[in-house]
Parts: C-alpha cells; sequence; structure tokens
C-alpha cells in the first residue's frame, strides 16, 4: 500500500472516529478472557496503519482455515477471505486459537492465525 493510501485511509478512520463520538470504543477482549492476556490484546496493531487494532475493533478467537485465496475465518456464520495486508505475522500467540479483530466500521483491521493452520 502506497503512502498515500496509508495517508487516505488513516484520514477516513480517523473522520469516522470523530463522527461516531469520542465514547470508549466498544473494543475489548473477550468476555471469558484470561485478564493476562489483555497486554497481549492491546499490542496487536493493524499491519498496514500500525494503529492498534484494539482500540478499533473487537478482538476475538475465531474459526480459520487455509482457503484459495489464503486464510480465511468463519464471520457472521460465513467463511470469509482475511486481506494478506491484515495478517499479523508472530510467532507467539497465548490464545492458543485464531485471534481476528474486526469492527462493522472497519472491517478486518487484524488477524493472527491459529496454531498448526
Amino acid at each position: 500500500m502506497g503512502v498515500r493510501a496509508m495517508v487516505r485511509n488513516f484520514v477516513l478512520r480517523s473522520m469516522v472516529a470523530l463522527a461516531l463520538g469520542s465514547h470508549p470504543s466498544h473494543a475489548k477482549p473477550p468476555p471469558d478472557a484470561n485478564p493476562a492476556l489483555g497486554p497481549w490484546f492491546q499490542s496487536l496493531q493493524d499491519p498496514e496503519t500500525t494503529l492498534s487494532c484494539c482500540d478499533e475493533a473487537d478482538c476475538r478467537p475465531v474459526d480459520d482455515r487455509i482457503g484459495q485465496a489464503g486464510y480465511e475465518v468463519m464471520l457472521r456464520g460465513a467463511w470469509v477471505t482475511v486481506p494478506d495486508t491484515k495478517v499479523i505475522r508472530r510467532t507467539h500467540n497465548p490464545v492458543g486459537h485464531a485471534v481476528l479483530c474486526w469492527s462493522p466500521n472497519f472491517g478486518i483491521m487484524c488477524f493472527v492465525p491459529g496454531p498448526g493452520v
């Protein structure tokens, strides 16, 4: 992604955030999450913008698989392809499952593959 596209993406996200007001985002770890994992969730950053995924999106464990176009996740009852630019390639995933950071406003912001996929 070029610099102009990154700036445009950042400006668009900022405008939407301002339009939604200064309320705390709905993003948070799952209700049954281990509190010790909070810092790990908060460390997730959008690979394109380096903005925090958990500031703008809900980050949740999800079912994942490898499809014809790359990683796919189960989202709202359907398999959805994860853009390669949103994949966080980490060797450490303490959740033990794939993690998707997604919001209705921004779509897929980050994805951490599950072990063994």
